[in-house]
C-alpha cells in the first residue's frame, strides 16, 4: 500500500543525514532551538523511510514530535506506519495531521493521504479520547498525538492498551476491547503506580448522508464538521468515512442515494440512526440558503424527527451554526421519543408488512415502533391486503392477528403499459368506426344528392351502404369492447420471494 519507492541506494544518504544531525548538534557551542532540532529530525526520518528503514524513520520523527510537537512529524510517522504495513495506524496519523494543519497541506501530501485512505480494506473504528491537556498519547506503545487531540483516534477492532505521558510520569491502561463498527468515548486519567484510570463508553453513532451529490467538497467538509460537533455535544458520533468506505466496497457507488441502502449500512456498522442533510441554494451567503434535515431511526425503521434550517441573509458561518443547533435538537428529540412494539401473527407466512407505507418486515413480525397511531398493511400477491390503524402505547406491545383471504388482488402488480396504450388506441378507433358505421346505415336508401325528388318520381341514384355501415359498426363495437377489456385486464400475479 506504500506510495513510497524504496531505494536502497539512498541508504548512505539518510545515514549521512542522521550522522550530521547528531554530530553537528554535539559539536556546536550553542544548542539549536527545539524547532530546528525537530525539523532536522524530520528530514532525517523522511530520508530513512525513503531508504527502506521505517523503524528508524519512526524513531526520528517521534523524537521531532516530542521535542517540538511539529505537526509535520505526524505525517512522517504516518509514512513510517504505511511503509511498515500498518494501514489503520497510518490512516489515523494522516487524519490527525490534516486536522492539525487545518487543510493547509500541499496537494501532493493530500493526494498521498487520500490514496491511502481510499485503499483501506480493514474496518476501522473511531475512539474519541479525553485526557489532561499536554499529555502525549500512545496506543499499544506507539505515539499517536498530544492532547487535546483535534479529532478521534482511528483504530482497528480488538484489544488495545492506551497510555498517557505527563511531566509527573507515564500511565497505561489495562487492555480495552474496541467493538467492531462502534464509536467509543474514552476518558483517561492518571492513577497510581503508573496505571491509567480508563472509562470507556460506546457512543451512539449515525450515518451521515449529504445531498446533492454535486455538493462541493469544501462545503461538504464544513457540513460534516458542524454535524460532528453537534453530535459530540450529545455524546454521539458519526460513523467514520473510512468505515463507510470499507462497507461501500461491496455495494454500488450510488448506494447512499438509494432508498433503504443507508439504513442497511447503518445496521451493518451498528449505528443508531441515519442523518440526512440536503443543502439547497447558495451556501456562501449571497442568496437564500437552507438545509432539509431528518433523522431516520434504525431500530424502528421510522423517521424520528425532521426540520428545515433556513437563512436568507446570514453568513455561511451562521448558517452552519444554525445547522449544528438543529442537528443537536433533532438527535435529542429522536432519542427521547417514547417507544413500544408492534407484533403481527397469522397467515400466510412471509406476507409483507408495511408501517406507514414503509417496508418493515414479513409475517411473523415483531419490531420496535414509536408510540402513537400507525397504519399497518399486510399484503401478499394473490391475497386481499389487510390494512389496520394501530395505536402503540409507550412500553407496551400492540398485537395483530392477520389471516389474509385469497383473491385476485395484487397490490404490488401493475398493468403493463402496452395494455393501456394498445387498449386506448383500440377504444378510440372503435368509437370512430362505430360513428362512421351508424352514419352509413343512416343514409342507406337516401338520394345521392341529398334532395328528395317531386312526388311520383324516383331518385336517379341512391345510397346502398348496408354492408359498409354494418361492417364499420361491427368492427367499431369489437374494437371498443377489446380496448376496454385490454385496459381493465388485471396484471399477472407475481411470485413473492
Amino acid at each position: 500500500m506504500s506510495v513510497l519507492k524504496v531505494q536502497p541506494a539512498r541508504s548512505l544518504g539518510w545515514m549521512a543525514a542522521t550522522f550530521v544531525f547528531f554530530i553537528l548538534g554535539a559539536a556546536s557551542g550553542a544548542k539549536p532551538a527545539p524547532a530546528v532540532q525537530g525539523r532536522d529530525a524530520i528530514d532525517a526520518g523522511m530520508a530513512a523511510i525513503q531508504a527502506g528503514d521505517a523503524e528508524q524513520g519512526a524513531r526520528l520523527c517521534e523524537k521531532a514530535y516530542r521535542s517540538a510537537a511539529l505537526t509535520d512529524a505526524l505525517f512522517c510517522l504516518g509514512l513510517a506506519a504505511q511503509a511498515d504495513g500498518k494501514a489503520v495506524l497510518a490512516a489515523d496519523l494522516f487524519r490527525r495531521y490534516l486536522d492539525s494543519v487545518g487543510g493547509q497541506a500541499d496537494e501532493v501530501t493530500k493526494r498521498t493521504i487520500s490514496q491511502h485512505i481510499a485503499k483501506l480494506s480493514v474496518a476501522a473504528n473511531e475512539v474519541r479520547l479525553t485526557a489532561p491537556d499536554g499529555a502525549f498519547v500512545l496506543v499499544d506503545k506507539v505515539l499517536v498525538g498530544r492532547t487535546p487531540l483535534p479529532g478521534p483516534l482511528l483504530l482497528q477492532a480488538g484489544s488495545h492498551r492506551f497510555a498517557i505521558e505527563l511531566p509527573s510520569g507515564g500511565f497505561e491502561s489495562d487492555a480495552l476491547t474496541i467493538a467492531e463498527g462502534r464509536a467509543a468515548q474514552l476518558n483517561l486519567a492518571p492513577g497510581t503506580k503508573g496505571v491509567a484510570v480508563a472509562v470507556m463508553s460506546l457512543a451512539p453513532a449515525s450515518v451521515l448522508v449529504l445531498s446533492p451529490a454535486s455538493l462541493a467538497k469544501p462545503w461538504a467538509d464544513q457540513i460534516r464538521h458542524a454535524v460532528t460537533d453537534a453530535l459530540i455535544k450529545e455524546q454521539a458520533a458519526l460513523v467514520s468515512e473510512e468505515r463507510l468506505s470499507v462497507l461501500l466496497q461491496a455495494r454500488p457507488p450510488e448506494c447512499l442515494s438509494q432508498p433503504g441502502c443507508p439504513e442497511v449500512l447503518a445496521e451493518q456498522s451498528g449505528a443508531r440512526s441515519v442523518l440526512r442533510v440536503s443543502a439547497q441554494g447558495a451556501l456562501d451567503g449571497t442568496s437564500s440558503s437552507s438545509f432539509q434535515v431528518s433523522v431516520h431511526d434504525v431500530a424502528t425503521g421510522q423517521q424520528a424527527a425532521s426540520t428545515e434550517v433556513r437563512c436568507d441573509t446570514c453568513s455561511a458561518e451562521s448558517l452552519l451554526q444554525k445547522l449544528g443547533e438543529s442537528v443537536q435538537r433533532l438527535i435529542v428529540e429522536a432519542n427521547n421519543r417514547p417507544r413500544g412494539m408492534i407484533t403481527a401473527i397469522g397467515t400466510p407466512a412471509g406476507a409483507r408488512v408495511r408501517i406507514d407505507g414503509q417496508a418493515a418486515g414479513t409475517l411473523p413480525f415483531e419490531r420496535m415502533s414509536f408510540a402513537g397511531e400507525h397504519v399497518v398493511t399486510v399484503e401478499k400477491d394473490g391475497y386481499e391486503p389487510h390494512v389496520r390503524n394501530v395505536l402503540v402505547v409507550f412500553g407496551q406491545t400492540a398485537t395483530l392477528n392477520v389471516n389474509l383471504q385469497q383473491g385476485t388482488s395484487s397490490p404490488s402488480g401493475r398493468r403493463p403499459r402496452w395494455h393501456i396504450a394498445v387498449g386506448s388506441v383500440a377504444l378510440a378507433l372503435g368509437v370512430v368506426s362505430t360513428g362512421f358505421g351508424i352514419s352509413a346505415l343512416t343514409v342507406n336508401g337516401a338520394c345521392e344528392n341529398g334532395f328528395m325528388p317531386p312526388d311520383g318520381q324516383q331518385c336517379t341514384r341512391i345510397y346502398n351502404s348496408t354492408a359498409l355501415g354494418g361492417g364499420l359498426l361491427g368492427a367499431g363495437l369489437a374494437l371498443s369492447v377489446g380496448g376496454v377489456l385490454l385496459i381493465a385486464w388485471p396484471p399477472p400475479a407475481q411470485s413473492s420471494h
